[in-house]
């Protein structure tokens, strides 16, 4: 597999995104419902602020397709994480909401996956591209 070397903006903002899905994921345990969605809320501002906008085309010709693909990908989940967090604030009864709470967090693993696809390659990230 080709390492990325992201330029550092890139990195930053996907270390940042990465770090609120490890903060959500702590919290899935113990918070309730209705911060979790205010933690989701939050975490898709900055998808779509910081994660979104990053422009593939500024990468190297074999890293554009591949970052294109994650990047979908993010989007993809990140939708469905937001059902997610719906399913679970609307659940009734306490072993529902184990359920959803569990896909929340698988939800969350797979999108942390995604970052880390990106983000293990970029040690030596490239100096900064334009935003």
């Amino acid at each position: 597999m080709d390492r990325f070397h992201l330029p550092k903006n890139y990195s930053h903002n996907l270390q940042g995104f990465d770090d609120q899905l490890a903060a959500i994921a702590a919290s899935l345990a113990s918070d309730p419902a209705e911060m979790l969605m205010e933690q989701g809320q939050t975490l898709q501002n900055y998808f779509q602020a910081q994660i979104q906008p990053l422009d593939a085309d500024l990468l190297p010709g074999e890293q554009r397709s591949r970052f294109r693909a994650i990047q979908t990908e993010l989007h993809r989940h990140m939708r469905l994480l937001q059902t997610d967090f719906l399913f679970l604030r609307n659940a009734q009864q306490a072993s529902t909401a184990v359920q959803r709470r569990g896909q929340v967090g698988d939800r969350l693993a797979s999108l942390r996956g995604f970052c880390a696809g990106l983000l293990q390659g970029s040690e030596g990230a490239s100096p900064e591209f334009p935003a």
